[in-house]
């Protein structure tokens, strides 16, 4: 049982006194020195290993959050979730604008990952003896990807139009990250959108990266993905903000100083192997990111989305980012 499950155990009979209301932007609130309950959506990857580590490391319960995490595999599917299932839900920055211009009243809580040229674990990857070498030869070609409407084929759709290609001129062929290696082998595609395992691992056995289409989205470091919640809920809550915010925080210091335990925890959430985890490029972590600077990171995911013709509207930046715990 983990330390947060201890938890509930301790704080049950306050926590019973406390009214909440899930969705109408009331509840979660502790009283006085309480734990405040947090539902919260993920992906179980290393990309939302600060939250993973927060959990089962105690550091969530330290900071009076009582967090029940359930993992998820679409995060297209989030926004429509929060203020009903869950509280908090992983997302990326195209799924919040999008979801913000249609009117669903979320926006960003935390920064989770950014991408940087150091670290780039997320890249677009080629045959051995692919003739594609740059992004501008991949014009005609089929790539394989996650989620069509999702930020990593944006952010390619973006790369190519900056080099003067034409965005259209590309397939895009949904597919699970796992089933990439094997559709790359057998040519159904000519490049695929791969992350980290998958990435390292066709690397290893000889594939070809042509680079991280997120490097096109402004500049270093890139908004990859964040945390969203409901805003009313989240401007009602703005200590569990708070504390969710500096909980991501100090469970980035605890996997820069202690590598070990947090890729431990990777091992249990993701059920990869002692080796993939011990070995896989952990991403840049950002979730002690203040609030406007997370504003600033998002505006040029509209610039990419309004460029490859995902997105024709514009989103304030107050809209996108919620302003409690700011």
């Amino acid at each position: 049982m983990t330390t947060v499950l201890r938890a509930r155990t301790r704080w049950i009979a306050l926590l019973a006194l406390t009214a909440t209301l899930a969705g109408c932007g009331q509840a979660n609130s502790p009283q006085p020195g309480g734990a405040a309950e947090v539902r919260v959506a993920y992906v179980p990857v290393a990309t939302y290993l600060p939250a993973l580590v927060a959990e089962d490391t105690g550091i969530f319960a330290r900071n009076r959050l009582e967090v029940e995490l359930t993992p998820t595999q679409n995060l297209s599917a989030t926004p429509g979730t929060l203020g009903r299932q869950f509280d908090i839900a992983s997302a990326t920055p195209t799924d919040l604008i999008k979801a913000v211009g249609q009117g669903i009243g979320i926006s960003a809580v935390a920064t989770s990952s950014v991408e940087t040229p150091e670290v780039a674990t997320a890249q677009v990857v080629v045959a051995k003896d692919s003739p594609v070498r740059t992004v501008r030869d991949l014009a005609g070609k089929r790539v394989g990807a996650p989620t069509i409407g999702a930020a990593f084929h944006n952010s390619l759709l973006n790369w190519i139009s900056e080099e003067g290609g034409d965005p259209a001129s590309i397939t895009g062929v949904e597919m699970p990250f796992s089933t990439m290696p094997d559709q790359l082998k057998a040519g159904r595609v000519d490049a695929v959108e791969a992350i980290q395992p998958v990435l390292g691992t066709m690397l290893a056995q000889g594939a070809r990266s042509i680079g991280s289409p997120f490097l096109s989205v402004g500049e270093s470091p890139v908004l990859v993905t964040l945390w969203t919640a409901q805003r009313q809920w989240a401007e009602t809550n703005g200590s569990t903000v708070q504390r969710w915010r500096q909980s991501l925080a100090e469970a980035e210091r605890l996997i820069k100083d202690d590598p070990k335990t947090a890729r431990e925890v990777l091992r249990k959430y993701t059920q990869l192997s002692a080796e993939l985890a011990d070995s896989v490029q952990l991403p840049v972590y950002g979730g002690g990111m203040a609030a406007s600077e997370l504003r600033t990171r998002l505006e040029p995911w509209q610039e990419a989305l309004r460029r490859s013709g995902q997105f024709n509207g514009t989103v304030a930046a107050d809209e996108l980012v919620v302003r409690a715990g700011s």
